[in-house]
């Protein structure tokens, strides 16, 4: 946060007017307009500070998105999230897979108790908020054929190949199947014996160094449940 700005927008924050705005915008159903758009950031976060809480704010476009995270990480210190479009369209996969994560976790954050600043493009909202589906849970020693998983992943968007580097990739050789699911931050490497899972590892994909063993691991799907 720069601490010139942080400065400036105590200061603000202590103007009458400014304690009027935040006291307005904690009422139901309150309009405030007028402001240019540095007094609407200032706003955002002296309303942030004053009472933490969930605060949804509507953008028209993600240019505008884009700008008012970078404005609001200069002025507050509380968590931002952005809900972007996903264009599937006009974006390549791996760009698709970072902003369905991206409104995937803005709305788990939503949907829990932690207070924070929520930027909302208004074409993002005519469709359902993005909530994974769950594909399965997998437990140790569990018989599940693989191939079986292997199909369910593929069905619900994720792509198969030699190795897996990237979120949303899947391989399998032999009796080991490698998943890098997008509720993970490393990918997992399942062994079986026949359809009985031995083990579930987290590893680094560039040096397949092991980080952490797993009993039980639930994968979600690259396809929206709808809410």
């Amino acid at each position: 946060m720069d601490p010139i700005l942080s400065c400036l927008g105590k200061k603000f924050s202590c103007l009458d007017a400014y304690k009027s705005l935040i006291k307005r915008s904690h009422k139901d159903k309150t309009y405030i307009t007028g402001l240019n758009s540095p007094g609407k950031l200032f706003l955002l976060a002296a309303t942030s500070a004053a009472a933490p809480k969930k605060l949804v704010y509507v953008v028209k476009n993600e240019s505008d998105q884009v700008a008012v995270e970078r404005g609001l990480k200069q002025l507050t210190d509380q968590a931002i999230y952005v809900y972007p479009d996903l264009k599937s369209e006009q974006i390549n996969r791996q760009q698709y897979i970072q902003n369905f994560c991206l409104r995937s976790a803005t709305t788990q954050a939503l949907k829990g108790q932690t207070p924070g600043i929520f930027i909302f493009p208004v074409q993002a909202l005519i469709e359902p908020l993005t909530n994974p589906a769950t594909v399965m849970t997998l437990q140790i020693d569990n018989n599940k054929n693989p191939e079986e998983i292997l199909a369910a992943l593929i069905a619900t968007g994720y792509e198969r190949q030699q190795k897996v580097f990237q979120v949303g990739e899947i391989a399998m050789r032999g009796g080991i199947l490698d998943i890098y699911p997008i509720n993970f931050n490393y990918p997992l490497r399942i062994e079986f014996t026949g359809e009985r899972i031995t083990s579930i590892v987290e590893f680094n994909p560039v040096n397949n160094k092991s980080i952490r063993n797993h009993t039980e691991i639930t994968l979600q799907a690259l396809k929206n449940e709808k809410m």
